[in-house]
C-alpha cells in the first residue's frame, strides 16, 4: 500500500490554515488603500448628510499679550446645521447668552439687557458657528487656492476616532496655521487649534470638555422668549432687521443706503456676504470675507453717542458692552478707526497691519 508523505498528510489535515496563510501572504503583497488628503477629508464632511446629533461642553482659549489664557466655556445641543443651541456659561459677564437655530430661523437672547432677538436668517448666525462650534470651510476652492494641507493623522478626541487636518497658509502668516480634530462619523469638529507660525504654540484652543454622540435624534425646540424681555424680529417685515446680500449692489438697492465698501482686500480673500442690522433706528453694516479658512468681518456704526441715544429706552445701553465682552473672548485681531460720522471696526484672523490697512481704506 502505498504511504502518504508527511508533507501532503499534513496537508491535507490543515488545508484551511495554508489557504488563510496563502490569502494573507497575498495581501501583504497588495498596495495599502491610499489615505484620504485634508482636502478630501473636507470635501466629504461638505457632502456629508450625517443626522447623528450630539450634546457636550465646550471651552475656547484664546491668549492675548501679557495675560493669562482666557477661558469661555458653552453647552451644546446639536441635531444638524438647521437645528442645534449654544448657551454660553462662562464667564461671567457673557453668561446665559444663548444662540440658536431653529428649522434653519436664527435666535438671540441676551439676559442682562432683556433683549430677545428672533426670525434671523442662517447667515446672521455666522460668527456663533464659526467661532463655537467651529467649521473647516465654506469655500473649497478657495482653501486649495490659499493653503498646503500637511499629511492627514490619525488620532482621539473625547475617545473618538478622528482625523488631525493640518492647514498652512500660502501667503505667509498673515492669516494662522488651523488645526482641526475631525470626528470620522459626524465631521465634527471636536479640536481646534490656531497658530502664528509653524514653530509657536497656539494662542487660541478650543476643544470639549464633554461629548456624547445621541442614539435618538435630538430635538431641538424653537427657543422662547422669557416674559418682561424686548423682542426684535430681524426678518424684515418690522422696523428691526438683520439681512443678508451677496453684493455691494444688491444690498444698496434692498436698503437704500450706501455701502462703505474697502478699498484694499487682504491677498486670498472675497466677499461672502454683506448684512445690514437695524436696531431701533440704528444702521450697523457688517461685511464678512473669507480665504476659505479664515475670516475677515468689517463693522459700520453711527458714532456711540449717536448710536448710544437711538439705543436708550429702547434696550439697555450695556449691549454694546456684551458686544464688547463676546468679541474679546473670540479668537480675533481687532482695529477701529473713527471716522467723522461713522466707527469701523475690521476684526477677524488677520495680522493687525492687515487690519489697519482695511479699515484705512475705508470710505466714512
Amino acid at each position: 500500500m502505498k504511504r502518504t508523505s508527511f508533507f501532503s498528510a499534513q496537508s491535507l489535515l490543515k488545508t484551511g490554515s495554508v489557504a488563510t496563510l496563502v490569502a494573507i501572504s497575498l495581501a501583504a503583497w497588495q498596495p495599502k488603500a491610499q489615505a484620504l488628503t485634508a482636502f478630501e477629508v473636507v470635501e466629504q464632511a461638505l457632502q456629508s448628510r450625517s443626522n447623528i446629533g450630539f450634546e457636550g461642553e465646550k471651552e475656547l482659549e484664546v491668549s492675548r499679550l501679557n495675560s493669562d489664557p482666557l477661558k469661555a466655556n458653552a453647552m451644546i445641543r446639536y441635531a444638524n446645521r438647521q437645528n442645534y443651541s449654544l448657551q454660553l456659561i462662562a464667564p461671567m459677564a457673557i453668561k446665559d447668552v444663548h444662540f440658536h437655530m431653529s428649522n434653519g430661523i436664527n435666535s438671540a437672547y441676551f439676559p442682562d439687557e432683556k433683549l430677545f432677538l428672533h426670525e434671523g436668517g442662517k447667515d446672521t448666525s455666522d460668527m456663533p458657528e464659526s467661532i463655537i462650534l467651529g467649521q473647516l470651510t465654506d469655500n473649497l476652492n478657495l482653501l486649495k487656492q490659499n493653503y498646503t494641507a500637511l499629511d492627514v493623522q490619525d488620532d482621539f478626541a473625547n475617545l473618538n476616532a478622528v482625523w488631525v487636518l493640518d492647514f498652512i497658509p500660502k501667503n505667509g502668516f498673515l492669516t494662522p496655521r488651523r488645526k482641526y480634530w475631525v470626528e470620522k462619523e459626524t465631521f465634527q469638529v471636536l479640536r481646534e487649534e490656531r497658530y502664528w507660525g509653524t514653530d509657536q504654540p497656539p494662542y487660541s484652543k478650543a476643544y470639549y470638555l464633554t461629548f456624547k454622540k445621541q442614539d435618538k435624534p435630538v430635538v431641538i425646540q424653537p427657543l422662547q422668549a422669557p416674559s418682561g424681555v424686548n423682542k426684535v424680529n430681524l426678518s424684515g417685515k418690522e422696523k428691526n432687521t438683520f439681512l443678508s446680500y451677496s453684493s455691494v449692489a444688491e444690498a444698496e438697492k434692498k436698503e437704500k443706503v450706501k455701502i462703505n465698501y474697502p478699498n484694499y482686500i487682504p491677498a486670498g480673500f472675497q466677499l461672502k456676504y454683506i448684512q445690514v442690522f437695524t436696531l431701533f433706528g440704528a444702521r450697523i453694516q457688517l461685511m464678512g470675507f473669507t480665504d476659505g479658512l479664515n475670516d475677515l468681518q468689517i463693522t459700520i456704526r453711527p458714532q456711540q453717542n449717536a448710536f448710544v441715544t437711538l439705543l436708550a429706552g429702547a434696550s439697555s445701553l450695556s449691549l454694546i458692552k456684551k458686544v464688547s465682552d463676546l468679541s474679546y473672548q473670540a479668537p480675533n485681531n481687532y482695529f477701529s478707526r473713527n471716522g467723522t460720522k461713522n466707527v469701523a471696526v475690521a476684526f477677524g484672523d488677520l495680522h493687525p497691519d492687515e487690519l489697519k490697512k482695511v479699515a484705512e481704506s475705508l470710505p466714512l
